[in-house]
């Protein structure tokens, strides 16, 4: 599927059409206006029914302009991801926890009966990283018993769940503009949110939501993730086995 007819197919201009380095999930382009999101595994019926609630709710995010089995198109908001920006002001990412509060307050959809309860992690991360991060014996074992602990969600919420760098857009002064990709989005836990921010907006998502956290369980969510962003070589071990010396 090309984006370029996708983009004629809706009647929207391809001027400036390039492709977007990163994602995991969809191959992505952008033009003056749009973003073109392309891949088999996501649901972009339900991304965009989920941001058209978002926005009815008060949350900045971008409009979905069209959708298809296998793409979506969305406006493009002016402005850069703040992974891109580098340092931006703390008022930016309160304001993204402003925009996550509220959603956590007004879920986007109903929980479902069958919602976890526990978490545990996926001990496969250690063996995918161990050639790249040649983990010790006692690496190996304190990262697979952190994983296989199960562990009681006790605040359930309806989560944005990869509000990281990447989905935040600012503007050239760094200011909040909109939180992007709804595509791991649905009913969680608050420490699965927190889990995802970047350090200095986990620092005040902590100091915010501090009576309703595990911190364990957040520290053990965020080694998955670090886990699974070495495994895909956009952090070093380094990282895992700094988080492992702080443990709460």
């Amino acid at each position: 599927m090309d984006a370029a007819d996708l983009l004629r197919r809706h009647g929207l201009p391809t001027v400036g059409l390039e492709p977007v380095a990163g994602g995991t999930v969809n191959r992505t382009w952008r033009t003056e206006g749009h973003v073109v999101r392309i891949g088999d595994a996501a649901d972009h019926a339900r991304e965009a029914a989920l941001a058209r609630h978002a926005r009815r709710i008060g949350l900045a995010t971008p409009r979905a302009v069209a959708h298809g089995a296998s793409y979506s198109i969305w406006e493009r908001l002016p402005g850069t991801s703040a992974a891109v920006f580098g340092p931006v002001p703390d008022a930016t990412w309160d304001r993204l926890l402003d925009d996550l509060e509220r959603l956590h307050r007004h879920p986007l959809e109903a929980r479902p009966v069958d919602a976890p309860t526990t978490w545990r992690g996926r001990t496969e991360w250690v063996d995918r990283t161990q050639e790249r991060a040649c983990w010790t014996a006692a690496e190996r074992s304190s990262l697979l018993r952190i994983l296989d602990a199960e562990r009681p969600l006790r605040h359930p919420a309806f989560v944005h769940g990869d509000a990281y760098g990447g989905n935040v857009l600012v503007d050239g002064k760094g200011c909040y503009v909109a939180v992007l990709d709804w595509g791991c989005a649905g009913w969680s836990a608050l420490e699965a949110e927190c889990a995802r921010l970047e350090d200095p907006a986990l620092v005040l998502g902590l100091e915010r939501w501090a009576s309703d956290l595990d911190l364990s369980l957040v520290w053990a969510m965020r080694l998955e993730l670090l886990l699974e962003v070495t495994h895909l070589g956009r952090a070093d071990a380094g990282a895992v086995r700094r988080a492992l010396d702080e443990a709460p």
